[in-house]
C-alpha cells in the first residue's frame, strides 16, 4: 500500500471521513500544511518516514485545533474587553480636557517674572 494510501486509511478510521491527505513531495520548506476550506492535509516531505512524522504532525494539530479554537476565542474576548474599557476611559479623559484647559487659562499667572518667590 502506497504512502497517501495508508495517510487516508488512518484519516478515515479516526473518524475524519470528509478529510484527504495529499502527499506532493517537493521542496517546500513547510513539512505539511493543513487547508481548512478544502478539508486536506498536504504532506510535502520527500522522504517517506519522514513525510508520515509530518503527517502525525499535522493530524494531531488538526486533532487538537477545537482545543485550541477556545483559547484563541477567550483571548480575543479579553481584546475586546480591554479594547472597550481603554476606549472609554480615553472619552472620559477627552471630555474633562476643555475644563482643565479652561482652568489653565484662567489661573495661569500673567508672567511667571512677576510672580512673587520667582528666581532672579
Amino acid at each position: 500500500m502506497k504512502l497517501e494510501e495508508r495517510m487516508n486509511k488512518t484519516l478515515q478510521a479516526c473518524g475524519f471521513k470528509e478529510w484527504t491527505v495529499v502527499w506532493t513531495p517537493s521542496t517546500n520548506k513547510k513539512h505539511g500544511e493543513i487547508i481548512l476550506q478544502d478539508h486536506l492535509i498536504v504532506i510535502y516531505d520527500e522522504i517517506a518516514e519522514v513525510a508520515w512524522e509530518s503527517f502525525i504532525h499535522e493530524f494531531l494539530e488538526l486533532k487538537f485545533r477545537p482545543v485550541l479554537n477556545q483559547y484563541r476565542r477567550l483571548v480575543n474576548l479579553l481584546i475586546e474587553l480591554f479594547e472597550k474599557t481603554i476606549y472609554e476611559r480615553k472619552e472620559e479623559l477627552i471630555e474633562g480636557l476643555p475644563e482643565f484647559f479652561l482652568q489653565l487659562q484662567k489661573h495661569a499667572p500673567n508672567t511667571l517674572e512677576n510672580e512673587e518667590g520667582a528666581l532672579s
